[in-house]
């Protein structure tokens, strides 16, 4: 580690710094690191720099693999919903039910609108397409009240995944 006072630097110093930081011959800690980045910032040296400076921060900070089982410590937001999946199986189970029931009480609702729109009023049109929207809108009425449900259980899974983190 080398330790640097980076507010002492001229611009092409910092420069440099980067530049020597990115080729790996250079080490820095997350302070100085940080600090650097800051200053880097303050002085508007460019979007490139400020990026080469967080792209390096990010992989001094990024969760190193564990050799032993191969997966990532901590692992990543695909392994976190494949853990809360396991970790709440009947609850993503429920959630995908009631999706599923949302979408079948529209199309059941609105078959048994046409159905009794045919069945009781052939010759009667108006009473044919009344019975048909209001079987479309009990229909889309339960497909919201499922489909929130769902949601809502899919809201409080994710709640309670970001407050594990």
């Amino acid at each position: 580690m080398v330790t640097v006072k980076i507010k002492e630097q001229s611009n092409d110093e910092i420069i440099g710094l980067i530049n020597s930081l990115g080729s790996g011959q250079t080490e820095l800690g997350i302070t100085e690191l940080t600090a650097l980045l800051a200053e880097v910032t303050n002085r508007r040296l460019g979007n490139d720099y400020a990026d080469a400076v967080n792209s390096i921060i990010h992989s001094k900070v990024a969760v190193k693999p564990d050799k032993k089982q191969g997966k990532a410590i901590g692992g990543g937001p695909d392994d976190i919903k494949i853990r809360e999946a396991e970790r709440f199986p009947v609850l993503t189970f429920l959630a995908g039910l009631y999706k599923i029931l949302a979408w079948f009480c529209l199309a059941a609702f609105t078959a048994m609108g046409f159905g009794i729109a045919f069945l009781y009023f052939p010759d009667e049109i108006l009473f044919a397409a009344a019975a048909v929207l209001g079987g479309i809108a009990f229909g889309t009425i339960l497909l919201l009240f499922f489909y929130a449900s769902a949601e809502n259980i899919l809201l409080k899974l994710e709640i309670e995944r970001q407050l594990r983190k």
